[in-house]
């Protein structure tokens, strides 16, 4: 491809100048009303997505394959090549065609990666989507998930390789950042997802300056995980990857919450299999633990519902306080009131997310500020239940009248 480059059109050498910068995504070259894709990336994207693989112009004496999809639409075709765990570099026209002598400047704006999704069109409501880093050191690995769309940022260690994979089949990651040349479970390497990073990427001093200066802190004793350096390891690994695919501040990742092994019971991926906890043996969701519980209003209540039951805590303080709250709600005839108020409620979260990264749309706007006008009554209804647990609640449903004006 290279050898041939004085012969391409202007145009060409741009994409292939851009193309080089992403050898490992497919390239969506912006061109007027369509995303173009040529040379091997067009026959993966042809073959991947069910579409016609046509011809433009010419490179040592053979056509150039090309195939391409319309603008309006890309959010249908990213999200079938993100299910089968590609990555795809969105390239903009960011020049003005009217002043622009030879191509207009294009630009890649973003990376979208399975793990890294935050549009409302390419994510399953119902369930979290993360992606995961894990640093290795012999016979012990670090491990850290966020999930992009909310901002929830956790990492442990784990000393031996039976308990890092038992935690894999929780947490079902989309997408998982590897270290080049260390040995990981077949678990890792095999998922679809799977992409090896750089050992440098991995370096202890770059994370922590990276993620001192992501939460704007001095050091990470706040967060309980200043000796965790595998865990931290993962953790820088992972933010600069995210803020690598993202080309935009993260305002929305803010704390690191580390995970200790003791405070949850500990179940491995055959009993988590068959116990069939919020996946039914076949993959689906049928007949789960999670189906018969979930009585939850809101996509946000579903997918903390699933998390509380993929990782059962042992602290009897925090179930007896969860469990009183119910009662009273339960026996105060609060639950359908509360019900009708919170279906109304969008997902904030992921909104929130949107917001931070620029992204959100004028309906994501249009949905916070009808949940801002109905935290005043979800306020009332909660400071009406007696509880410790409750009343937490209700002060975090203050209203933010400014905020919905």
């Amino acid at each position: 491809m290279g050898s041939t480059e004085q012969h391409h059109t202007p145009m060409m050498r741009q994409y292939l100048a851009i193309k080089a910068q992403h050898p490992d995504e497919l390239l969506f070259y912006r061109m007027g009303d369509f995303y173009e894709l040529f040379f091997t990336d067009a026959a993966q994207a042809a073959d991947a997505l069910g579409i016609t693989l046509t011809a433009r112009g010419s490179s040592a004496g053979e056509p150039i394959p090309m195939c391409g999809v319309p603008f309006h639409a890309v959010d249908t075709y990213l999200a079938k090549l993100v299910q089968q765990g590609v990555s795809v570099a969105i390239c903009e026209q960011i020049g003005d065609p009217a002043t622009s002598k030879g191509p207009v400047e294009r630009k890649v704006m973003r990376i979208v990666t399975p793990g890294t999704l935050t549009e409302e069109s390419l994510l399953d409501a119902g369930r979290d989507n993360l992606i995961a880093a894990i640093s290795a050191d012999g016979t012990s690995f670090g491990l850290a998930t966020l999930d992009i769309s909310s901002g929830r940022f956790e990492l442990a260690e784990h000393p031996v390789e039976t308990s890092l994979i038992s935690e894999l089949h929780r947490l079902s990651p989309a997408e998982i950042l590897l270290m080049d040349n260390q040995e990981y479970p077949s678990i890792a390497t095999e998922h679809a997802g799977s992409r090896c990073r750089s050992e440098w990427e991995f370096d202890l001093t770059s994370a922590r300056a990276a993620l001192t200066k992501q939460f704007n802190v001095r050091d990470l004793a706040g967060f309980d995980c200043d000796d965790m350096d595998l865990g931290l390891r993962a953790a820088g690994c992972l933010l600069a990857y995210v803020q690598e695919t993202q080309r935009t501040e993260l305002p929305h990742i803010n704390r690191l919450q580390k995970l200790t092994s003791d405070e949850a019971v500990h179940i491995d991926g055959s009993s988590r299999r068959n116990l069939e906890l919020t996946l039914n043996i076949h993959g689906g969701e049928e007949h789960t633990l999670f189906s018969v519980l979930d009585k939850t209003a809101t996509s946000m209540g579903g997918r903390l519902l699933q998390r509380w039951i993929n990782r059962p805590i042992r602290s009897r303080r925090v179930l007896s306080g969860r469990m009183d709250a119910i009662d009273r709600i339960v026996q105060g005839k609060h639950a359908d009131p509360m019900f009708a108020c919170l279906r109304n409620i969008g997902d904030i979260e992921r909104i929130l997310a949107r917001v931070a990264l620029r992204s959100a749309r004028p309906r994501d706007i249009a949905r916070l500020r009808d949940a801002l006008a109905i935290l005043p009554e979800l306020g009332d209804l909660l400071g009406a239940i007696d509880t410790d647990r409750i009343a937490q609640l209700a002060q975090k449903c203050k209203p933010l009248p400014e905020l919905a004006q």
